[in-house]
């Protein structure tokens, strides 16, 4: 049944905008008109799983926590929802009003007669998030599951954006550094040159720190240009070769970078055993729990490892055997498989694992901010002092000459 965009004058007055499920454009016409009493002004056919319409990770996460609060404050579903979408009318942002309209499609889904699950699966949500939905249905606690859920996606976030900053900063100290040298270089190139054709006229050798500064100038002039585009050339084939490489081929590139490559699998390990563990909370059957899991964790190379994973489990292996010799599989999780067995330890150990990945992926964060800082601060430094020093040292060395 397509879903149909809308938007109307109900009978107080108030303009309504939302999504309708209908067998037809008549039979929508005559929901809202007839069936509502509203006066029409708009109403075209919504495309379900578009790009477009996918749910980001970041709105599936704020609506995770708006569900928790509401299924927490037991209020119906749909007129929580509304209410939400009536806050952020305030707002003028492109996001907010995405957001908007996600909540009111959402209700309007809901008040048609589709489950909360279902209708979230045909607005893009992430398989993780609608499994947490349907794990609460099954056993009755769907508040404490959203809760859960919450708790530890926005753990799992505040991780990932702190490992993102640790990154970030260093990359921009570095480049403003190289920015303001060369750019120091370019200004004083004249200069030096002419500096070098005064001391070439007094007859003097230049002392090699001199000499090195001059030739690296004159090497700038002459071949910056090529460098500079060169690079950016490089830039723009490795963006290229993600979007046209396999995510998969992507991944292991990524994972092969010294340091930032480990760091990176510990955020997925992270979320992929969290997701795990907390998935096993809920009573999810572990083969369905696997590849869940791996969806989860925003890594092609975790998810085709648990796809594989999920596959060997079904066959009949254990949970253990099965994870053996899968390219992706850290052996310290399989270590911690011996427990399978009971529901309950292997859940706690998911979550310390969790624990353990996130831990080593914020003090490597760490590590590389307090190291490159002052590494690059000296560094600089170092590049100024050899400036300085490559100018004055012959200007005092034929001031003493011509004394």
């Amino acid at each position: 049944m397509p879903d149909f965009q809308y938007i109307a004058i109900d009978q107080t007055g108030n303009r309504q905008t939302g999504t309708l499920q209908a067998d037809s454009v008549e039979a929508a016409q005559r929901e809202l008109k007839e069936g509502r009493g509203w006066t029409l002004l708009e109403l075209k056919e919504q495309k379900q799983n578009s790009t477009d319409d996918k749910m980001s990770r970041g709105a599936s996460e704020d609506l995770a926590a708006q569900l928790a609060e509401l299924t927490a404050s037991q209020l119906p579903l749909e007129q929580g929802l509304r209410k939400l979408a009536d806050e952020l009318a305030v707002f003028s942002t492109w996001g907010r009003k995405r957001q908007r309209e996600q909540l009111n499609t959402l209700a309007s889904r809901l008040e048609s007669g589709q489950s909360l699950d279902d209708a979230l699966q045909v607005q893009g949500a992430p398989a993780d998030l609608i499994a947490a939905i349907r794990a609460g249905l099954v056993t009755g606690k769907t508040g404490q599951a959203m809760s859960q859920y919450v708790t530890y996606v926005k753990d799992l976030s505040t991780l990932r954006s702190r490992v993102s900053i640790s990154f970030i900063y260093p990359a921009f100290l570095f480049s403003l550094a190289m920015a303001l040298f060369f750019g120091l270089l370019i200004y004083l190139g004249p200069l030096i040159l002419n500096f070098s054709d005064i001391f070439y006229g007094f007859g003097m050798q230049l002392p090699l720190i001199t000499s090195s500064l001059l030739e690296t100038t004159k090497f700038i002039f002459d071949f910056g240009a090529i460098i500079f585009f060169t690079g950016l050339a490089g830039v723009v084939l490795f963006c290229v070769l993600c979007f046209v490489l396999p995510r998969q081929a992507v991944r292991r590139m990524q994972l092969s970078i010294p340091i930032f490559g480990s760091i990176l699998q510990s955020i997925s390990m992270s979320r992929f055993t969290h997701a795990l563990g907390f998935l096993t909370d809920n009573d999810v059957p572990l083969a369905e729990a696997l590849r869940l899991a791996g969806q989860s964790a925003d890594d092609s190379v975790v998810a085709e490892a648990s796809q594989r994973w999920a596959a060997r489990l079904e066959a009949g292996e254990s949970l253990r055997d099965a994870a053996d010799r899968i390219r992706g599989i850290p052996a310290d999780l399989i270590e911690s498989l011996h427990w399978n067995s009971d529901r309950e330890i292997l859940s706690r150990a998911l979550h310390a694992l969790g624990e353990m990945y996130e831990s080593r992926a914020r003090l490597q964060a760490v590590t590389i901010t307090a190291f490159t800082e002052p590494v690059i601060v000296i560094f600089v430094g170092v590049l100024f002092m050899w400036i300085v020093i490559a100018l004055f040292f012959p200007l005092i060395q034929l001031m003493n000459d011509l004394s």
